[in-house]
């Protein structure tokens, strides 16, 4: 939540929550508290929750209650709410406002504005399935088992993993295993190689794209490897879909080498990615399919250039259409909380519209909680890169699932920079995940 201190009201933030699942149960929420000079506010406070349908929060609440709550050492605290209440406060409105007010001790009034969507959330998580202390990215601390327990904590509903295919098949089961048991769906990732060399008799994807053994499938082709792969992927019940298209049109348009074999893709790879969602409708016909393009030049992005991306791509390709949409530290200049909301917002209602275009099902976004300098170097564009703040987070969901059409889906990348460089807390009480 948006932490800006003063005195009745202290500490504001914003969140919304549309339609959907969380009217069956209570709200997941996760707070923080911080004094009016920024010092976080820890241990017991008794806090009074109210709950509006505006976000004015004027006229009467929809209803209120009280707790204690404990807060760590960062002022971090979380609570489930609504659980006793009888009405359901969705029915009329997608989003909800929720204020936390509280005293310290020296009498000081701290109230929080919080926003809260409903809208299944997930969250990149760049580790291989071995579960060794090296898997993840960015950390030896951090190993995959773990961190699908946490995300599954966190009450994030989704996993896209860039390297779920580095494991062995006993490996790759105990992955899919634990995100089951965790409560966690995986959108198995089949990354650019597999639409690019599908063809290819020199290249094989079991050799150059997974650890699987060469008896995995019989001769093992890569058109054989993709079938036999996708009947093995679908028997999990985590298994929630397949992403084949990761930015690979904005790539290729623009020059750039993709995949692990370093070739650049040519816009006829748009072909490729339908042959590949082809032969994996062949063999799995329940579970959907999902693509994200990107952005060139963020500053200059329009309609107009994510749907000359996706013109490529043969429309009854993707189930799913996604956009990826990372602002902070790109922009030359910092961008304001108003211009993070709107830009994300205009993002999400052109991403619809070019979805809507190809006949999609629905639509995907995703969204930024990593710092660009942590990504490649030079990836910083703006004189100095830092991870978004929690009201920045905040700004960048409003702006998400405040489209004209929501998104079916969100997700936040990464999990493995966030956790490493401890932003974790601040993503998931920016996110609430529900």
């Amino acid at each position: 939540m948006k932490t800006r201190p003063c005195l009745i009201p202290a500490i504001f933030a914003m969140l919304l929550l549309p339609l959907g699942a969380i009217a069956e149960g209570p709200i997941h929420f996760h707070g923080q508290f911080h004094s009016t000079d920024g010092q976080p506010l820890s241990g017991a406070h008794q806090v009074n929750f109210e709950f509006f349908v505006n976000s004015s929060l004027s006229g009467i609440p929809l209803w209120s209650e009280t707790h204690t709550v404990v807060a760590d050492g960062q002022g971090n605290y979380e609570i489930e709410l609504g659980s006793e209440t009888q009405q359901n406060p969705f029915k009329e409105s997608k989003v909800i406002y929720v204020t936390a007010e509280t005293q310290t001790a020296t009498a000081e009034i701290v109230k929080v504005e919080t926003a809260i969507t409903s809208i299944p959330q997930g969250i990149w998580l760049n580790c291989n399935p071995d579960n060794g202390s090296d898997a993840c990215d960015n950390g030896t601390t951090l190993n995959t088992e773990s961190a699908i327990k946490t995300i599954a904590a966190a009450h994030f509903r989704y996993i896209l993993n860039a390297d779920n295919l580095w494991g062995t098949q006993a490996e790759i089961t105990a992955y899919a295993n634990q995100a089951n048991t965790s409560g966690v769906k995986i959108i198995w990732y089949l990354g650019s190689d597999f639409s690019l060399k599908l063809s290819s008799t020199s290249y094989l994807l079991i050799s150059n794209d997974s650890e699987l053994p060469t008896n995995f499938c019989s001769g093992c082709s890569n058109t054989s490897f993709v079938t036999a792969l996708v009947a093995y992927l679908k028997t999990f019940p985590a298994t929630a879909g397949y992403l084949i298209d990761d930015e690979e049109i904005q790539v290729a348009a623009n020059g750039y080498p993709i995949g692990s074999s370093g070739a650049k893709a040519a816009t006829k790879d748009g072909t490729d990615l339908g042959s590949l969602a082809k032969l994996i409708r062949a063999t799995d016909s329940t579970h959907p399919i999902y693509g994200t393009e990107d952005y060139n030049d963020l500053p200059n992005a329009s309609e107009a250039e994510l749907a000359a991306y996706y013109s490529y791509v043969p429309s009854g390709t993707l189930t799913y259409y996604g956009s990826d949409y990372y602002p902070v530290g790109v922009l030359t200049n910092p961008p304001t909380d108003a211009q993070l909301v709107a830009d994300q917002q205009a993002d999400g209602d052109w991403l619809d519209t070019v979805a809507k275009s190809h006949g999609a099902t629905g639509t995907f976004e995703d969204l930024q909680a990593y710092n660009w300098s942590d990504t490649w170097e030079g990836g910083c564009q703006s004189s100095s890169c830092a991870f978004p703040t929690i009201a920045q987070l905040e700004d960048i969901l409003k702006g998400a699932t405040q489209t004209t059409t929501p998104p079916d889906q969100v997700f936040w990348w990464e999990y493995t920079d966030v956790v490493y460089n401890n932003q974790w807390s601040n993503l998931v009480t920016a996110a609430n995940p529900q």
